[in-house]
């Protein structure tokens, strides 16, 4: 088995960022995404995110689909870890903000982990 490390692209708060965004109501705040292969800039299919609240530790998870895209609508303001687990491998980004009504778009640069 295969594993991957990751390079997270920066987050961002708007479509502007990536050329896709989920339809989610104007004040919804949620994190959104793609999990990319570095390597070939293709989708990874079947990746698991989650996203974990630091102050309850409450987890909310997603599978990204046939393109690489994952959504983690309706998620309480606050500090979340977001992890994406991909061949057996997890990575997380540690500290991701979100604010009332505000959406973060994240996205994870996977690469096959060196021998």
């Amino acid at each position: 088995m295969r594993g991957w490390s990751w390079d997270p692209q920066p987050a961002c708060e708007s479509a502007g960022c990536l050329d896709w965004m989920p339809e989610m109501p104007a004040s919804a705040t949620g994190i959104y995404g793609y999990v990319l292969d570095r390597e070939r800039n293709q989708p990874v299919v079947g990746a698991i995110v989650v996203a974990v609240d630091v102050a309850t530790g409450k987890s909310t998870r997603a599978t990204t689909n046939g393109l690489g895209q994952f959504e983690l609508p309706r998620l309480a303001p606050g500090r979340y870890v977001v992890s994406v687990i991909a061949t057996g491998v997890r990575d997380a980004w540690p500290d991701v903000v979100l604010d009332p009504g505000k959406r973060t778009a994240l996205r994870f640069h996977v690469a096959p982990a060196k021998e």
